[in-house]
């Protein structure tokens, strides 16, 4: 297409789109008119408007709604990291070119200081190869070989960086680890102080059992339920050693698995969690600040529900 012929905006919230966005109408009046010079400044301040971005200290995590996979994006006050790219769908596309990228021109992000793809399984990999020709990526890590022709470097324990007082360390999986498929998946913690989040891509059973006789676990407030809620993860050692206050689920509205067990939500909840599923919330929203735990949460479809939504029958 031709360079311009395509403008995203930012998303605005609704009070500030009323405000900024009727005035701007006036630019389509007739020259002469009072007040078209204010309207200008107006229709600037659409354009020019940017989300504002968590304060230092703290992380917002947005995990997107994308059906049967996962994809996560952790904001600190100047950084974005995108965790997983979501599933490549059956009639083409993916969840990258409809759901994250959309996403990312929404929140002003215009460019990703790192991209973790935890593991090859195509609901997770399926966006990897959009997300690298829709923007820059400065740094790629993964769990297991993509098809990147070879863009990016393995995830390996030990690793870790901070960014705007948020610190990010990959727990899993070891150097020579021998893992494969899901045991693969980055195991990625961020915290804020003492205030945690664990990304757990799809490990099972070996990979949990590793990480608690590594001594890795710790208490965290957010926890990205592994492999979408299934019977092969989240074992009772696990759940236990993590405490977490919320348990994120990214699954799609009524999978052929049956995700997540019944099982396993109810382990989760017995631990002492909340358990919310992309499923039925949509979009999650989540603030973590150092020494103060989860500051914000919200559930993108109640939210934004229309009224009639809440009608009887």
């Amino acid at each position: 297409g031709l360079p311009g012929a395509n403008l995203s905006l930012p998303v605005l919230p609704g009070s500030v789109s009323l405000i900024l966005w009727l005035p701007a109408l006036w630019v389509l009046l007739p020259r002469g008119c009072p007040g078209r010079y204010v309207a200008w400044l107006a229709l600037a301040a659409v354009v020019l408007y940017r989300p504002p971005a968590p304060p230092k200290d703290c992380v917002d995590i947005y995990t997107l709604d994308v059906g049967q996979g996962l994809a996560s994006v952790i904001r600190t006050r100047s950084r974005a990291l995108l965790f997983d790219t979501g599933p490549a769908y059956r009639n083409g596309g993916n969840s990258a070119e409809y759901v994250i990228l959309p996403f990312l021109q929404s929140q002003a992000i215009r460019r990703l200081d790192m991209l973790v793809v935890s593991h090859s399984d195509q609901d997770h990999a399926g966006g990897v190869t959009s997300v690298l020709a829709a923007l820059p990526v400065a740094g790629l890590l993964s769990g297991e070989t993509l098809n990147t022709g070879g863009v990016g470097a393995a995830c390996v324990a030990g690793q870790t960086w901070r960014w705007d007082g948020v610190d990010f360390a990959l727990l899993s999986p070891e150097h020579g680890s021998g893992f494969t498929g899901n045991n693969a998946s980055c195991v990625l913690a961020v915290s804020a102080g003492d205030s945690s989040l664990l990304l757990t891509g799809d490990i099972e059973r070996p990979a949990e059992q590793r990480l608690s006789r590594c001594g890795r676990l710790r208490p965290v407030k957010l926890v990205h339920v592994p492999h979408h809620g299934s019977a092969t993860s989240s074992s009772a050692a696990f759940v236990d050693a993590l405490q977490a206050d919320v348990a994120v689920v990214s699954a799609g509205y009524g999978n052929r698995w049956g995700f997540p067990k019944e099982s396993v939500v109810t382990r989760w909840r017995q631990a002492g969690a909340t358990v919310l599923n992309t499923a039925e919330s949509g979009a999650i929203q989540h603030r973590l600040c150092r020494n103060a735990g989860i500051t914000l949460q919200r559930e993108y479809r109640r939210s934004a529900a229309r009224y009639w939504h809440d009608i009887d029958d």
